[in-house]
């Protein structure tokens, strides 16, 4: 549309919360990218408030309006809320020529925020529905069909001198790196959806495992490669193409399979919090799988305790396992505060505190959902 003049020139900013070090970054960051000749400036977070609120003070109509991003924005939420509070407050001033919009993985971001922020923010929302399988499928091939890796010679040209004990130092210096095309088959694909597509219909974790299987592939192929160097040098022979291709001009293929996926399930299943989560006890797990569900079904990321312990026990009884008493669960919830797999805030209501998860959500199904009491309690023909 603005290609077509339909709309003015705009200039776009786009800013996500989960890769700043801290939300007060998000000052400089949009300041920098208004004033790009000042990307290079050592810029603190409170210059760049000062100057930002000057900016979008001052009346100039030949300043183009700045049409801000906030993807990841739940990540952007500080204890005062000022960062947002300052974003959506500068887009209210008459010679702002600011448009803010906010991505978040909740729907009611907005509710959980103070009056004061709520009353900067408009009132359009867009509810972006999970990824199907056939989307996540089409994606995946997208994403993977011009992926390339580069593969260090490094490899490949120490093991052949030291098994042949002397190396050609002009070969070495010639060396470039190898760029090697990485091709996912239909099967890994296949498995990568089933095993994501059944949670949350998340893209994010599909091309999580995705890069890792990857990886694990890129891993196997410089180990073959290092073996037939060393294997050739000790017979004599050439080891052509020192990419694993064996020669040729075209760059050598990485087939990633679904051996290499299951690794790289394997891998995510190992990370400490999942771990973790795999040794709670059974009404631990009965809990964390309340706090998915609540989560999932509230789009929220902080939930109340009373709902989670009135689903806990409402399943024991339907599914005829002992109920704990609430009481109990309280202790429960705060014992899985202290493993820091939960944060527990109980200064408004020691009774009724808030619980949030303290990684990704979808976590708890993806760590959980092949242990029998989480097929039990999930199972919908009992």
């Amino acid at each position: 549309m603005y290609e077509s003049g339909e709309l003015p020139p705009f200039q776009f900013v786009e800013i996500n919360g989960m890769k700043l070090p801290d939300p007060q970054q998000t000052y400089t960051l949009l300041y920098k990218s208004i004033k790009p000749h000042l990307a290079t400036t050592n810029i603190s977070a409170k210059r760049a408030t000062q100057e930002l609120s000057l900016l979008f003070s001052r009346p100039n109509s030949k300043r183009a309006v700045t049409v801000v991003l906030l993807d990841e924005i739940d990540f952007m939420l500080t204890r005062k809320f000022d960062v947002l509070y300052n974003l959506f407050d500068w887009q209210k001033k008459p010679f702002a020529r600011l448009v803010v919009l906010g991505i978040s993985n909740t729907t009611n971001l907005k509710e959980r925020l103070p009056d004061r922020v709520q009353s900067r923010m408009g009132d359009e929302k867009i509810i972006f529905q999970p990824y199907s399988i056939e989307q996540m499928t089409q994606i995946l091939k997208a994403r993977l069909k011009d992926l390339t890796i580069e593969i260090e010679p490094s490899t490949t040209a120490t093991a052949t001198a030291t098994a042949s004990g002397a190396t050609d130092s002009k070969q070495q210096q010639n060396e470039t790196k190898k760029t090697v095309r990485s091709v996912m088959d239909e099967f890994a694909i296949n498995l990568i959806v089933r095993k994501t597509a059944g949670d949350s219909g998340d893209i994010r974790r599909a091309l999580e495992i995705a890069r890792a299987a990857t990886e694990w592939c890129r891993s196997d192929v410089l180990k073959a490669a290092a073996a037939a160097a060393a294997g050739s040098a000790a017979t004599g022979t050439g080891t052509g193409g020192g990419d694993g291709s064996g020669g040729g001009g075209e760059a050598a293929r990485l087939m990633v399979t679904t051996r290499h996926v299951e690794r790289a399930l394997e891998q995510i299943q190992k990370r400490p919090h999942m771990a973790l989560m795999r040794r709670c006890t059974k009404y631990e797990k009965i809990m964390l799988w309340a706090i998915y569900t609540e989560c999932v079904q509230s789009n929220a990321v902080c939930v109340a305790f009373k709902p989670l312990a009135d689903r806990s026990i409402r399943v024991c009884n339907r599914k005829s396992i002992l109920p704990p008493t609430a009481h109990d669960l309280l202790q429960l919830v705060h014992r899985l505060g202290e493993t820091h797999l939960v944060e527990v805030n109980a200064s408004v209501d020691p009774l009724n505190p808030d619980i949030t998860f303290r990684s990704e959500v979808d976590d708890i199904a993806f760590a959980l959902k092949e242990h029998d009491i989480w097929k039990l309690i999930t199972d919908t023909s009992a």
